[in-house]
């Protein structure tokens, strides 16, 4: 007899109902079920900003969604207890506290009501941003310039607002730079305020006092940062202390009357304030020399670049190769012991440093040992000789091996496969120079010869008049000048010819030779381009 239907939408249903009574089905009967629906009304959030808004007790609005819909609030989600008192279709909650408060919002219309809908009523504050001193104003000069005005705002703001009716218009940052009138004394009122979130904050009052002032020392007082803190009261004290020390330019250094020297935003000169008393502060920074890795380094290499020797040192310093100054580190040294200095001046407050490396540069001399004079023999027809080994090469003597070496006939460091020419001779000889040096000035030169002949000069000869081999003989005939000079075992000169060769072994004191080896040279231009002997047989 009672049966509940699942309906899942507005409209209207139609539903069939019929009994059986003795085996026999009744006449069905029509029901008709109307389902009706109401929608939420129109309504938003309320944000309100403490201290800047006209008033609080601001009311929820709420629109019905539906003509003739009727508004109702409440503060849970319980709909059947009666709702707030509210005037038509707003309700004021007269809260005064900052926070949030929850309420709901339903429409009643066709005889139903609508589902809850959430309505969040917020009172936020957000309060002015507070000064950066303390003091009852921050000061000025007369005739310098109006020192900025900076504020500390509150962690996630979004906006700084500045005003001063006297001066320029409103401006933003956390940092600002009044354009006033600094040429006479006066008093400059200014106002700030920050948002966070969606609140501003009221204004908070900066006073700007331009004073005549006068500078505490004529030179900006030096410090250096390995000095840690500098107590300003030490330079300057009145005694009362009713003010506070500013730092006209804001750098985070000052806390009270101490300056924290160590911190970079305090490096070079800055401005301190006490009432109208300038003191100007120059902090330098100590620079270090560094330390050289080695005190004694051997080098082969000239120039040297001396800071790759130093750790831990600061630029700005001035390099010395002795007492002589240096436009860089670059230094070119001398063979031995040189001392090259890196220097930091005194600069400002700060102490001078210097670090000191002894360069052993390459000392030891630069030898050169030339091989004896070399005569090769060429067949008839040949036109010259190519040298495939380093026979005619000089033996190089030197500590570092940095050196260079070069010859006079192809300007290289070997003559193997160098290539010497006849140049259409039976003899040409070839004086053969040799020079090495190094990056450190050292030098050396030798010198050696290579001769080459198609010409053969017999070693033996029996001036006996038995027809064979009475003579010693060849010709020199295409080395127009060339000399042959015979000598005994005491070296004395027993005969000489030039051109044709042909000694019968008579000495040039008109006596016969005695049985004996004689030694011989042959030579060209002044100069001996071949030696050899020559045996005499009886």
């Amino acid at each position: 007899p009672m049966w509940t239907p699942e309906i899942s939408s507005s409209g209207i249903h139609h539903f069939y109902v019929t009994y059986d009574s003795s085996g026999c089905w009744s006449k069905p009967a029509v029901v008709t079920l109307t389902v009706k629906e109401t929608p939420m009304p129109l309504v938003n959030d309320v944000y309100l900003c403490k201290g800047v808004d006209s008033t609080y007790n601001k009311c929820i609005q709420a629109v019905p969604s539906v003509p003739g819909g009727i508004i109702k609030f409440y503060d849970s989600t319980d709909f059947s207890v009666p709702p707030l008192p509210s005037p038509g279709n707003a309700f004021c909650p007269h809260a005064t506290q900052t926070g949030t408060l929850t309420f709901w919002v339903v429409q009643y219309a066709n005889g139903c009501n609508s589902p809850g809908k959430k309505v969040l009523f917020t009172i936020d504050e957000t309060p002015p941003p507070a000064l950066y001193y303390t003091d009852t104003s921050y000061y000025s000069c007369v005739g310098k310039f109006a020192n900025p005005l900076k504020v500390i705002p509150l962690p996630g703001y979004s906006r700084i607002e500045w005003k001063c009716p006297q001066c320029t218009p409103e401006d933003t940052g956390t940092i600002y730079y009044p354009q006033i009138d600094v040429s006479q004394p006066g008093t400059y009122l200014f106002q700030v305020r920050q948002k966070v979130n969606k609140c501003f904050s009221p204004y908070n009052i900066i006073k700007l006092a331009i004073l005549p002032c006068d500078e505490l020392q004529p030179k900006p007082l030096k410090r250096c940062n390995t000095d840690s803190v500098l107590n300003l009261f030490s330079v300057y004290d009145p005694g009362n202390r009713l003010h506070q020390w500013q730092d006209n330019d804001y750098t985070g250094a000052l806390k009270d009357s101490i300056v924290d020297l160590t911190l970079p935003a305090v490096k070079g000169t800055r401005v301190f304030q006490y009432y109208n008393k300038l003191l100007y502060l120059r902090v330098d920074k100590q620079l270090y020399a560094g330390l050289p890795w080695d005190t004694s380094i051997s080098v082969c290499e000239n120039p040297v670049k001396a800071d790759s020797y130093l750790r831990n040192c600061d630029e700005g310093g001035i390099w010395k190769l002795g007492n002589t100054p240096l436009l860089s580190s670059l230094v070119t040294l001398k063979p031995g012991t040189n001392i090259v200095r890196y220097i930091i001046p005194v600069t400002g407050g700060c102490k001078a440093d210097s670090s000191q490396i002894r360069f052993l540069a390459d000392s030891l001399p630069l030898l050169l040992t030339c091989p004896e004079p070399a005569f090769h023999s060429l067949d008839v027809g040949v036109a010259g000789l190519l040298i495939e080994s380093t026979e005619l090469d000089p033996v190089v003597a030197d500590g570092c091996n940095n050196y260079t070496l070069v010859n006079s006939i192809n300007a290289l460091p070997s003559l193997d496969s160098t290539y010497f020419s006849l140049h259409n001779k039976a003899i040409e000889s070839y004086e053969i120079r040799w020079i090495a040096y190094d990056p450190f000035e050292h030098r050396d030169t030798c010198y050696t010869r290579l001769t080459i002949a198609t010409f053969k000069i017999p070693n033996l000869f029996t001036p006996n008049d038995d027809g064979v081999n009475d003579r010693w003989e060849f010709s020199l005939d295409k080395t127009p000048g060339a000399k042959v000079l015979v000598y005994n075992r005491w070296g004395n000169k027993i005969w000489e010819a030039t051109g044709n060769v042909s000694w019968d072994g008579i000495m040039k004191n008109g006596y016969p030779a005695p049985p004996d080896a004689y030694s011989y040279v042959i030579t060209h231009e002044g100069k001996i381009i071949y030696k050899g002997t020559v045996t005499l047989v009886r």
